[in-house]
């Protein structure tokens, strides 16, 4: 506003001659520009944001601009057959007539959106496999990671068969709960249980606390601590921790020591060993450029392939970082480790995928949903996954 009041200002008054920038105002294409200029306004806004919906990159200088120049000339249209006649009053000249057009039109807009709701967005407009693809958004693990009010030790969640005392622990954040259909359904092939303690952003490390309450929230080293402290009760033989260990890579502890959290991994994977119990840290999944979903939705609609949005094998060692010491290390502090990615490659090798069989594996870019963990999470359980026999397990049998 400040700066539309200085440049009035700086325009002569009436009579006198017209600076530069007054000159320039009157100019026949800028007063052309002023005319359009809402229709213009309502016009860019949907045109930009379907066509960034709609695309999978961020769009080019050269689209916008095409974009900029159609919605201009649609302000044109708009301006020269919508509002000229309603300034003129060739259009609704009465009042009674502007309300009786504007009542119809808001009318029409209520029963518009009433319809598609009650339709539930139509979803036949879409083709089966691309409304298969969308569902993926609902196919989430109905295991809710806890919170830190929770008497943990009597709400986690039971997994494998009932009535059995558990023998594994799942341990981890919001990625462990999107594994934990896998695990439930390999214990049950076992015919044995386990539990699962999960906090959302919590990574399942011993003493860790990150430095912005954005990545870790408060009290995870309480949680963790009440955890572990309860898996040295229960006595479990195997501890799985799981993590989207990327987004804990550059948070470091406030110790004082620039511990990190690679230090805090081993000591945990070490701490679990000496109790007697094993552990498996489970590597990371691939997470992806796009909203997998969605993104699989908009290639069946459009014919494009998304391939090349997909995480490709590198160096990265499914943990932190391009570390290749950190895995022997956890070999060394007495853990194990699971690598969920071989399962994820497609078969030339040259990326991970994102769906099989007609199914999305994740429900946004990282997550995965339960149909997800079926197909890529049980076969590594099943190739690579071994219970430790437990104490009871390997006391004699009374032949008596």
């Amino acid at each position: 506003c400040l700066g539309a009041a200085l440049i009035v200002w700086a325009t002569a008054p009436i009579g006198a001659p017209q600076p530069t920038l007054g000159r320039l105002l009157a100019s026949r294409p800028l007063v052309f520009v002023g005319l359009v200029s809402y229709s213009l306004y309502l016009w860019h806004w949907p045109l930009l944001a379907f066509a960034r919906y709609w695309s999978f990159e961020p769009l080019s200088v050269e689209y916008r601009i095409g974009l900029i120049a159609a919605s201009f000339a649609l302000s044109v249209l708009s301006w020269r057959y919508v509002e000229i006649p309603f300034r003129k009053r060739s259009c609704c000249a009465s009042r009674r007539a502007i309300f009786v057009v504007t009542g119809a039109g808001l009318a029409a807009v209520l029963g518009s959106g009433l319809l598609v709701v009650l339709a539930k967005g139509f979803p036949d407009r879409l083709p089966p496999q691309a409304r298969a693809y969308a569902d993926a958004k609902n196919d989430r693990p109905g295991a809710k990671p806890l919170d830190t009010e929770d008497r943990f030790a009597k709400n986690l969640h039971a997994i494998g068969i009932p009535d059995v005392p558990p023998k594994v622990l799942v341990w981890g954040d919001s990625h462990a709960s999107s594994v934990l259909p896998a695990f439930d359904a390999f214990l049950r092939e076992k015919g044995m249980a386990g539990q699962a303690a999960m906090r959302a952003t919590t990574p399942p490390v011993l003493g860790f606390v990150g430095r912005r309450r954005r990545d870790v929230r408060e009290g995870s080293t309480t949680f963790n601590d009440d955890v572990f402290a309860y898996a040295q009760k229960q006595r479990f033989s195997d501890v799985v921790l799981v993590a989207r260990w990327k987004a804990y890579g550059a948070l470091l502890s406030p110790d004082g020591r620039g511990t990190d959290i690679r230090s805090q991994l081993l000591l945990t994977v070490q701490r679990l060993a000496q109790e007697g119990i094993r552990p498996w840290v489970f590597l990371q999944v691939p997470e992806h450029e796009v909203d997998v979903p969605i993104a699989l939705t908009k290639s069946v609609l459009s014919g494009e392939d998304i391939s090349r949005f997909c995480s490709k094998p590198g160096w990265w060692n499914g943990l932190f970082d391009e570390d290749n010491a950190l895995l022997p290390a956890i070999e060394t502090a007495g853990g194990r480790w699971l690598d969920p990615r071989p399962f994820f490659l497609d078969a030339g090798g040259q990326y991970y995928r994102v769906s099989a069989d007609g199914f999305a594996l994740y429900y946004d870019k990282h997550h995965l949903t339960t149909k997800g963990a079926m197909l890529t999470i049980l076969p590594l359980l099943r190739e690579s996954f071994s219970i430790a026999p437990s104490e009871t397990d390997q006391r004699p049998v009374n032949q008596e």
